[in-house]
């Protein structure tokens, strides 16, 4: 057959060129593309019962080409991580965190301030005393106008703005929920994902009265009401100083009458262990106020939100 420089009838400029050769150029052609189509098919056959791993390119892994062609160089950047716990510090009972980043992560650590969950006041009552929590679920506005009267009263833009949707919450502890599912199942099984340990402590938690009026409510419901959007779960946290030796200063009894030495700046101290494991280790915890006007005493435990990020 004819290769790439070589014509199927060679012929010299001039050269009569008949209906023979214009025949016989048409079988050489129909020839060649039958003849190379066999040897193709002959390859495919050769080669069908040879295995074929499709993890693989030019017979290696992508471990392998990372490992020949990735820079060598120590990347002190990594693939950026994040962590988030929960946890109740007691005093001389250090935490362990394990959090295998690998590396030593950057630490913040807040206080979990409490939440003065105030009851619905009855015609003619005196006022109930607050009940104070780390976490609330609440609805809307109007919770936050009727529960926390004080702080709408002193940071309502801020207080407006106050606590994390349920719906995105639901997503990052992986709770998966139905919209015929009712407002408490979903509730329910939020709580168990939640409270999980080692990553969050049990701690003192509340539902608003619309919650607990609609729990029976599916979100499918909710949703046709444009209530689902406004359930927020809500919890303040409060940036401490990492390794403070804290301070104390002279602060109103609860009588109000006279002064006593308190602590205001608990000591928190972080101590990275290893790249894998790091310590939150109590100081001075500071004091607390005791009810009835008594002096304050020192607190034996604290509640924390801690992050961690590489």
């Amino acid at each position: 057959m004819a290769t790439q420089n070589t014509p199927y009838i060679e012929r010299s400029p001039g050269d009569l060129v008949t209906s023979e050769d214009w025949n016989e150029v048409q079988v050489k052609i129909k020839d060649d593309i039958s003849s190379q189509a066999g040897k193709v098919e002959k390859a495919l056959e050769e080669h069908a019962g040879e295995p074929v791993d499709a993890a693989k390119f030019g017979g290696k892994a992508p471990a392998e080409w990372a490992e020949q062609f990735a820079p060598r160089v120590h990347d002190h950047e990594g693939m950026a991580a994040y962590r988030r716990y929960f946890k109740r510090l007691k005093i001389e009972q250090p935490a362990l965190l394990e959090h295998k980043l690998g590396r030593f992560p950057l630490v913040d650590i807040y206080q979990l301030m409490p939440i003065p969950v105030t009851a619905a006041q009855e015609v003619g009552k005196p006022a109930a005393t607050p009940t104070f929590v780390k976490f609330f679920l609440y609805y809307g506005h109007e919770d936050l106008e009727a529960l926390l009267p004080k702080a709408m009263n002193e940071y309502p833009e801020l207080i407006r703005e106050w606590g994390v949707p349920l719906e995105q919450i639901l997503q990052e502890y992986e709770v998966v929920w139905e919209d015929d599912d009712s407002l408490g199942d979903v509730f329910n099984d939020f709580l168990s994902a939640f409270f999980k340990p080692p990553l969050v402590d049990h701690m003192e938690h509340k539902t608003s009265p619309w919650i607990d009026g609609h729990r029976e409510k599916t979100v499918s419901e909710l949703k046709q009401r444009d209530e689902w959007p406004d359930i927020r779960w809500g919890f303040i946290p409060v940036r401490l100083t990492v390794g403070s030796e804290g301070f104390r200063v002279e602060c109103p009894s609860n009588a109000g009458t006279t002064t006593v030495t308190c602590k205001i700046a608990p000591a928190v101290n972080v101590y990275h262990l290893n790249y894998d494991k790091l310590a939150i280790i109590p100081g001075d915890l500071g004091d607390e106020n005791v009810p009835g006007g008594k002096t304050p005493v020192p607190r034996r435990s604290i509640d924390l939100m801690i992050l961690l990020r590489s």
